[in-house]
């Protein structure tokens, strides 16, 4: 229809439209599902890392434990035999006693053997372990024959022992004579099952794994799976390699025992061939991820569902609002009367062929434009429509323009449509009639009335005139003079309310700009943080691109300090001497000119939203900028002090001063501003210049009692 705001689109393009939207939606969701998924299991692989880490150095310092309390059992055993005659040495008697009578303290953890110098079992704290049977062949006693070998603890590979079957490793030390002679070694037998059992007790759950390995590659004690795994290769072939280089780390392997794939951190033991290695089989988080994948897989498909549903109940209602319209728009044209759909912002949003013959306009021109020129008069003057004119008013006639200039008279009677949950209006529908043939005929006859009375009048009203002169004339001086004086009253009044106003709407814009669009950055920054760290070792690219978004994302929060603070800096919370401080120290930095600042006002404290406080720091930023501009100086003082019962602010430049012509301009609104603001307060503004001699601009304010009092 020519007039009207264009027609719904057909069922087929709303079809496609929506196919387009939801498909957009339904990729938007499996992107997300997708991401959350991958970050689920990132997050569980972290979790079993910190999990074995942190039971690696548990276990290890419990195996340094054991050993090391072996080890002083060992030490205290060699310096006693040491000690002995070589008569008592070489007794078994007597050494036997020796490890008899000190063996039951320890005997429940491990127990002691003495070997002489040809490699014979000479004494033990266990009678069973000692059938003089040679340990010549052993590992242990051929390192501390060697005359290189030292004093230092030496620890033995697993091996499953011939007197009782255990499962042992043995911790052994040299022992000499007081001359240095070799005379023999004392061995520790130690039992790895009660290894396994502690290791078993402390595994975090039924999928950890924890292992302590001889270097040599024998594992000596495992949980679980100990009998079946004792002296047995460890799974991850090139463990021992990697210690050289890095005694601790972390890995991903397969096992051997049961083929799952593991996550596994080792540790070796300082000055000892023992390596101690926990692992986490994948299966616990691969079952979370495959419950993650069914879950998201259950919520897409009912989601598919919904939306399919939907569509179809969204197609077949268009459907009938496309019938609807169709009617509506048929009949819409067909009236010979005006008729105007009028928006919730008194905006004409359709309107029929009619109305445009009646005012003349195109539908571009009419569309879209304000209908205050057709609107009651009461709305003009009162700014807008009322819910109770709407009520009230039945019909009114408007005197108008048509496009070309003519006069017209329009009858226009409104309706209210569309009405919001709180019972407003938010649509009205007008319907317009061109009267303005009866209108002329009625103002004819009006006309031809009052031109009777005026020549009626006209003789009265000369006498009248006269005399109303001579009264004019006396009273009209006066009259002059109080209305400009009321003027003036008024016009400061606005001026001081509008900068009430005026820094009303800066402290709340800086705060909507700081809740709103602050912490939306700040969180769009956490989340790039996040995935700038995640992609670091697998999307190089992908990291690059995301250190970029942090600089821009940077860049953006300081663009919004850097907003904040000119609208309302947050110094002003703070007081004036903090406020003006930093706009002193800002402006230095910005313009590069040197600064000097004097505060002395011991014993005056304004409100933080105090107008003499807000005024003078304005005027300091009025007056700074002004010196930035025009200026030309190299150097500003400012000074606010107390004088007596006045506060001064005075700010001096060593610029060209201001220029003759520059104060009679036109548009030379600053100092204007700047001066009223002062007079609204009942303070005065003086500014002395020179042409080339700088400009000084003093303020004065009068000091409230109730601010020193409140100080005091």
């Amino acid at each position: 229809m020519t007039g009207a705001t264009p027609s719904l689109p057909n069922s087929a393009s709303f079809r496609q439209r929506l196919l387009a939207g939801m498909t957009v939606l339904g990729l938007l969701v499996a992107g997300a599902l997708a991401w959350k998924i991958y970050a689920s299991d990132a997050e569980r692989q972290r979790i079993a890392k910190a999990q074995t880490q942190s039971l690696v150095k548990a276990v290890e310092e419990h195996v340094l434990h054991t050993i090391q309390l072996a080890d002083i059992s060992l030490n205290g055993f060699a310096n006693a035999i040491k000690a002995m005659p070589s008569s008592q040495r070489g007794s078994a008697t007597v050494v036997g006693a020796l490890l008899a009578a000190n063996g039951a303290s320890f005997s429940a953890k491990f127990q002691v053997l003495f070997i002489d110098a040809d490699g014979i079992a000479l004494a033990a704290s266990d009678p069973v372990l000692v059938h003089s049977t040679s340990h010549a062949h052993r590992d242990y006693f051929q390192f501390h024959r060697r005359r290189d070998a030292g004093n230092g603890l030496y620890v033995g590979k697993p091996v499953i022992a011939r007197e009782d079957g255990r499962r042992v490793f043995f911790l052994s030390r040299r022992v000499e004579s007081a001359e240095g002679k070799f005379v023999g070694v004392i061995v520790a037998r130690m039992d790895a099952s009660r290894l396994a059992a502690v290791f078993d007790s402390m595994r975090s759950s039924q999928y950890a794994s924890v292992v302590l390995a001889h270097r040599g590659g024998a594992i000596i004690a495992r949980a679980p799976h100990f009998e079946q795994t004792f002296a047995a290769g460890v799974a991850q072939t090139d463990l021992f390699e990697r210690t050289a280089g890095a005694p601790a780390g972390s890995g991903i392997s397969s096992g051997t025992l049961d083929g799952q794939t593991r996550f596994y951190s080792y540790r070796a033991l300082e000055d000892m061939p023992l390596l101690v290695s926990v692992s986490i089989a994948s299966r616990e988080w691969e079952e979370a991820l495959r419950r993650d994948v069914r879950i998201g897989l259950a919520g897409l498909v009912l989601m598919a569902a919904l939306m399919f549903g939907g569509g179809t109940l969204a197609v077949r209602s268009y459907a009938r609002l496309e019938r609807s319209e169709n009617s509506y728009r048929r009949l819409y044209s067909s009236l010979r009367d005006g008729v105007v759909l009028i928006d919730c912002a008194d905006c004409i949003a359709e309107c029929n062929d009619a109305f445009l013959e009646i005012v003349g306009y195109d539908a571009q021109d009419i569309i879209g434009s304000d209908f205050l020129p057709w609107s009651p008069d009461q709305w003009r003057t009162g700014g807008a429509r009322k819910e109770q004119d709407l009520n009230t008013l039945d019909q009114y006639e408007k005197e108008c323009r048509r496009k070309t200039g003519e006069t017209i008279y329009l009858n226009i009677k409104l309706w209210p449509i569309n009405y919001s949950v709180g019972g407003n209006a938010l649509m009205m529908l007008a319907l317009v009639r061109d009267v303005t043939d009866q209108k002329r005929t009625q103002n004819a006859l009006r006309q031809a009335h009052d031109d009777l009375e005026v020549k009626v009048l006209q003789r009265t009203a000369a006498l009248v005139r006269t005399n109303e002169k001579l009264k004019t004339e006396i009273s009209e001086r006066k009259l002059v003079e109080e209305e400009l004086r009321k003027s003036k009253d008024v016009l400061q009044q606005l001026s001081a309310h509008q900068e009430r106003i005026k820094e009303i709407e800066r402290k709340r814009i800086a705060r909507e700009i700081h809740d709103d669009l602050g912490q939306s950055l700040l969180a769009l920054r956490i989340d790039v943080s996040m995935m700038h760290a995640r992609t670091a070792e697998t999307h190089p690219k992908l990291h690059r691109k995301a250190n970029t978004v942090l600089e821009n994302i940077d860049g953006a929060i300081r663009s919004v300090k850097s907003i904040i603070n000119n609208l309302r800096p947050a110094t002003l919370e703070l007081g004036l001497d903090a406020a003006i401080e930093w706009q002193v120290k800002e402006f230095e930095r910005i313009s590069g000119i040197r600064c000097h600042l004097t505060l002395d006002t011991t014993g005056i404290c304004f409100d933080r939203d105090d107008e003499r406080a807000l005024a003078l720091f304005r005027i300091l930023q009025e007056s700074l900028t002004n010196i930035a501009r025009h200026a030309q100086a190299s150097a500003v003082t400012v000074m606010l002090r107390v004088t007596g019962s006045r506060l001064c602010l005075r700010v001096t430049d060593n610029g060209i001063g201001i220029q003759p012509a520059a104060g009679a301009k036109p548009n030379a609104f600053g100092l204007v501003g700047m001066r009223e603001r002062i007079h609204s307060l009942g303070g005065a503004l003086d500014i002395e210049s020179g042409a080339g001699h700088g400009t000084v601009i003093t303020v004065y304010l009068e000091i409230r009692k109730d601010l020193v009092a409140r100080t005091s």
